[in-house]
C-alpha cells in the first residue's frame, strides 16, 4: 500500500514537470518520448504495489488457517463426547449382563431407568382411594356407625344397599323426604321412574354427604365464623346401633353356640346320637358276660353352655329385638299407606309400585 502511494505520488511529479516543460519547435518527438516515460515510471509502482497487497491476503489467509486448527475443544463438545462415551460402556455392560441378546438388554436397561429419581412417587391405589370416607363436618362416631349400618346392610341384601333403604334411615333419624337435598338425591338414581330410581344402589359417601346436608345447617359467610353444630347426635347414634344390635347378637350367640359344642357332638347330629343303636356286650372265655363297667357321665347338652349368658343381656337382646320388630313394622304400614293413597288417587299403580306393594304386604304378614 505505501508503494502505491509513492508511485501515484510519483505519476503526479511528472505531470508537473510535463505541465512545466516548453516544447521548442521541433522537440514533438522528444515530447512523446518523455510522455512514455513517465507513463512506465507511474505504472511500474503501481504494479508493485499490487503484488504486495496479494501477498498480504496470502499471509492472512494462511494465519487463519492455522488459527482454526490450533483452536481447543470447548465444553459442549467435551460434554457431548462424555456423554456418548459413557453411554456406550453402560450399553456394554448390560449387553454383556444379559448374554449378548438385545431384548434382555432392553428389557435391564428400563428397570434401571425405572429406579432413577426421574418420575414422581407413586400415589395410593385405587382400591384405598375408594375405601376413603370424607365426614364433610359430621362426628366421627356418627359416620363409624353409618359405614357398620351400610356395611351390614349390603351383607344382607342381594342388591346391595339401595336409596330407598338410605332414605328410610334418614326418615328414621327425623328427616323429610322432601328436602331439596332428599330429592336430589333420588334424582341421580337410574331410571324414569320414581319407584325405579328408589330401587338403584347408593354409595357410602354420597349417603354420608347427604347425611351432611340435611343435618349441617348453613355455615355463616363472614370470615372466623365457628362451624355450625350438626343436627344429630347421640340419639342418631344409639338409634342406628339398636337397628345393628338384632343382626350382631344373633350372629354372635350363632357362633358361640358352635364353639362351645363338644366335638363328640358337633360331629353327629342329636337325632343320629340318639337312635345309635347299644353295641352288644362281649362274652369271656366261660361264656359269662363281664362285669357291667360304669357308665360315662352324661355329655353336658350346648344348651347349658348357653344358659350361663348374663340375664341381663338377654333381657337387653329381648328388648331390643321388640323394639326393631316395632320399628319395621310402623315402616312397612308407612310405605303401605303412601302407595294406597297414591292407587286411589291416581286409580292405579306402576308394575314397581305393584310389586313393592305386595314385598310390603308379604313382609309384614311374615312379622
Amino acid at each position: 500500500r505505501s508503494g502505491g502511494a509513492s508511485s501515484f505520488a510519483a505519476a503526479a511529479a511528472a505531470a508537473v514537470r510535463a505541465r512545466a516543460w516548453r516544447p521548442s519547435g521541433g522537440g514533438l518527438a522528444g515530447l512523446g518520448g518523455r510522455v512514455r516515460t513517465a507513463a512506465a515510471v507511474a505504472e511500474a509502482p503501481a504494479s508493485t504495489g499490487g503484488g504486495a497487497s496479494s501477498g498480504d491476503s496470502q499471509k492472512q489467509g494462511s494465519t487463519e488457517k492455522k488459527d482454526d486448527k490450533e483452536a481447543p475443544i470447548g465444553w459442549g463438545r467435551f460434554a457431548m463426547y462424555g456423554a456418548s462415551g459413557i453411554s456406550g460402556i453402560v450399553f456394554l455392560f448390560y449387553f454383556y449382563k444379559a448374554k449378548y441378546d438385545l431384548h434382555k438388554t432392553e428389557l435391564l436397561l428400563l428397570e434401571r431407568f425405572r429406579t432413577l429419581p426421574l418420575y414422581p412417587a407413586p400415589g395410593p391405589p385405587i382400591s384405598e382411594e375408594n375405601s376413603r370416607v370424607d365426614p364433610t363436618g359430621l362426628p366421627h362416631d356418627l359416620v363409624d356407625v353409618i359405614a357398620e349400618w351400610f356395611i351390614t346392610t349390603d351383607l344382607q341384601e342381594s342388591g346391595g344397599v339401595t336409596r330407598d333403604d338410605v332414605l328410610d334411615l334418614f326418615r328414621e333419624l327425623g328427616f323429610d323426604e322432601k328436602e331439596p337435598a332428599c330429592k336430589e338425591f333420588l334424582m341421580r338414581g337410574e331410571g324414569q321412574l320414581e319407584e325405579r330410581r328408589r330401587l338403584t344402589g347408593a354409595g357410602l359417601q354420597e349417603s354420608i354427604e347427604l347425611l351432611a346436608k340435611l343435618a349441617l345447617p348453613p355455615r355463616s359467610e363472614e370470615a372466623g365464623a365457628p362451624r355450625p353444630e350438626p343436627r344429630v347426635g347421640r340419639e342418631s347414634v344409639e338409634l342406628i346401633r339398636r337397628k345393628l344390635s338384632r343382626v350382631s347378637v344373633v350372629s354372635a350367640a350363632a357362633v358361640m353356640q358352635q364353639a362351645m359344642q363338644p366335638p363328640s357332638m358337633a360331629s353327629l347330629p342329636p337325632a343320629t346320637m340318639a337312635a345309635a343303636p347299644a353295641a352288644p356286650p362281649d362274652l369271656g372265655d366261660f361264656g359269662a358276660a363281664p362285669a357291667a363297667a360304669p357308665p360315662p357321665p352324661p355329655v353336658q347338652p350346648a344348651a347349658s353352655y348357653a344358659s350361663s349368658l348374663d340375664v341381663s343381656d338377654n333381657e337387653a337382646s329381648i328388648d331390643d329385638d321388640e323394639y326393631q320388630r316395632r320399628m319395621e313394622v310402623a315402616r312397612l304400614e308407612r310405605i303401605e299407606r303412601d302407595l294406597v293413597a297414591r292407587l286411589e288417587r291416581m286409580g292405579s299403580l306402576s308394575p314397581a309400585e305393584e310389586a313393592r306393594l305386595r314385598d310390603v304386604r308379604e313382609q309384614r304378614a311374615a312379622l
